[in-house]
């Protein structure tokens, strides 16, 4: 089956399409070197994203598409593209409600589970950094600050914050329910943003009461808003209960993490939810355990150097992907490359990840990558 992937990073959807055997295509962002060798990919600018993703679909024959982050905040893009691609994920109708916050707060209480508080209008919100300031349309914790007055601006919303474990829970929904795949703990902070996204690691250990509260949650949110196929949903643990943040209805960062983890090809529980057949054995093979993977950042401007080594062995947990083209450049504080790590414990896996992230700054300090 032919597939088209969309978003600002298609290599993990693509690479998990590759191991079930379909034949992806993709634009985003980046197009990078592993992704080149391994399946056509195009590159659209940053200043041309995410407009350019449709340009690129309107130039490649009709197929089935479906789309990563963030395009769920471009309910409109995503209906253009499906005028010439059948969708195979959630549509535009859907994205408009599940990411609106007050929609969300309401479906979350109603399943009596717990919920910050959400606002629209800053007035008479505390300033001292307890609620926090959050894009309508973003992705990857971009965006967030702490609220301390000032310029609220048109196109943010306020959340209360709550202060605890970041997880992240990957559901496959059926448009009236859902099953829990998985849950990953998420690595949240860098340099210049405190909330930015920075890596997962799963499947993260959790009391069974926890794991039902968050699987009470993803049937709740499935069931309110029709969700077809793979979404995840961020959420703080604190005290032993999960506080939903953010709903993201689409393949997520955490599947690859997760498909490693247990051995199963979660793309194909997806396409099944779109009544695509697929055949999943050996898709994924492997030890299993704790899997982990991190993005690495610059912490100073550099020029990749280091020559692609040919195309990544798809049966094999990496130990990098999302790898540069030499001659790519990168300013302080941009994503590189990521790394993966496995380990028998969490904690050992959390240790050897660390521990490879640490490795890879070091080199690209040092101008040898």
């Amino acid at each position: 089956m032919d597939l088209l992937i969309l978003g600002a990073s298609a290599r993990a959807a693509a690479f998990s399409a590759l191991r079930l055997g379909l034949r992806p295509s993709c634009a985003d962002l980046f197009a990078d070197a592993d992704l080149a060798a391994a399946c056509p990919s195009a590159r659209v600018a940053p200043a041309d994203y995410p407009e350019g993703l449709a340009a690129f679909a309107g130039r490649v024959a009709p197929a089935c598409w479906l789309y990563t982050g963030a395009i769920e905040n471009r309910p409109g893009l995503v209906e253009r593209i499906s005028a010439r691609h059948e969708l195979l994920g959630n549509p535009g109708a859907t994205l408009r409600l599940v990411r609106d916050p007050i929609r969300l707060d309401g479906a979350v209480r109603d399943a009596g589970l717990d919920a910050p508080q959400v606002r629209l209008d800053p007035a008479a919100l505390p300033e001292d950094g307890s609620w926090l300031s959050k894009p309508l349309a973003s992705g990857g914790g971009r965006g967030i600050r702490p609220w301390r007055g000032g310029d609220s601006g048109r196109s943010v919303y306020y959340q209360e914050r709550v202060e605890g474990l970041p997880l992240a829970a990957l559901f496959s929904g059926d448009g009236s329910g859902s099953e829990l795949l998985g849950i990953t703990r998420q690595f949240v902070g860098r340099p210049g943003n405190r909330f930015a996204y920075r890596g997962s690691l799963g499947p993260w250990p959790v009391a069974p009461e926890v794991r039902e509260a968050v699987d009470r949650l993803g049937r709740a949110v499935a069931s309110r808003f029709g969700l077809l196929g793979l979404f995840g949903v961020d959420l703080i643990l604190l005290d032993g209960r999960p506080w939903p943040v953010e709903v993201n209805p689409r393949y997520t960062a955490s599947v690859e993490v997760l498909e490693w983890a247990l051995g199963r090809s979660l793309l194909a529980d997806h396409l099944r939810a779109f009544g695509r057949d697929v055949d999943d054995r050996g898709a994924i093979s492997g030890p299993g355990g704790f899997v982990g993977k991190a993005i690495v950042h610059a912490d100073r401007p550099i020029v990749w150097t280091r020559p692609f080594d040919g195309p990544a062995d798809l049966a094999v947990l990496p130990e990098v992907a999302d790898v540069p083209h030499p001659g790519t450049s990168f300013h302080a504080g941009e994503p590189v490359l990521t790394v993966f790590a496995r380990g028998e414990t969490a904690e050992a896996c959390r240790r050897e990840l660390a521990g490879r992230v640490k490795t890879w700054r070091a080199r690209l300090r040092s101008g040898s990558a």
